[in-house]
């Protein structure tokens, strides 16, 4: 997801967590998370693409998602690069 083209730009890594969480009606809608998730939510903040001075929005999830619990030095080496 980009929002339109703007001088300014802020990149949003996703790695998963509570940003990706979103109902899934097969297990009663427990939230668990959901690949594209937080895309399509940023897609819906009119306050993001109705302001002018809001910097241009890049979104880039990582697949799979990583548990915060397993995430060590090798995956924060990873995610820099």
């Amino acid at each position: 997801y980009n929002s339109r083209k703007r001088s300014k730009r802020v990149l949003v890594l996703c790695t998963g967590g509570t940003l990706t969480m979103a109902p899934n009606s097969l297990r009663g809608g427990a939230l668990e998370p959901v690949q594209g998730a937080i895309s399509d939510y940023m897609i819906h903040m009119n306050e993001i693409h109705d302001n002018p001075s809001m910097p241009e929005v890049v979104i880039h999830e990582y697949k799979p998602f990583l548990d915060s619990s397993d995430v060590g030095p090798s995956d924060w080496a990873l995610l820099a690069h």
